[in-house]
């Protein structure tokens, strides 16, 4: 198994789930994630600050077998983006648990 993390605008991730789900990929994370940008710095207040971006971060889990489908897919859509600072991830996945609850 592998995982996929990707860190996209917030204009993309409707595109990109869609895309994602019509490649066969099922149970997309999206969490809000802080981007450097650049490297850039700003004064604020007599301070330097680091310059921080938000943006959103896409995980999904996959078999090895999607992989090369999602992945095609994905950059579809990202490839397009004005976003400089759009990375995807691919980790492999040695073992997933799955924890139900009693309702």
């Amino acid at each position: 198994m592998v995982k996929i993390e990707a860190t996209l605008d917030r204009t993309l991730i409707e595109r990109a789930s869609e895309a994602l789900q019509l490649a066969g990929a099922t149970g997309l994370t999206v969490s809000e994630a802080r981007v450097s940008a650049g490297g850039g710095r700003q004064i604020y207040r007599g301070s330097m600050h680091g310059v921080f971006r938000s943006m959103l971060r896409l995980e999904v889990a996959l078999e090895d077998e999607q992989l090369d489908a999602v992945l095609d897919a994905l950059c579809e859509v990202l490839k397009d983006s004005a976003s400089p600072d759009t990375q995807i991830f691919v980790l492999p996945m040695v073992r997933m648990v799955t924890i139900r609850t009693a309702a």
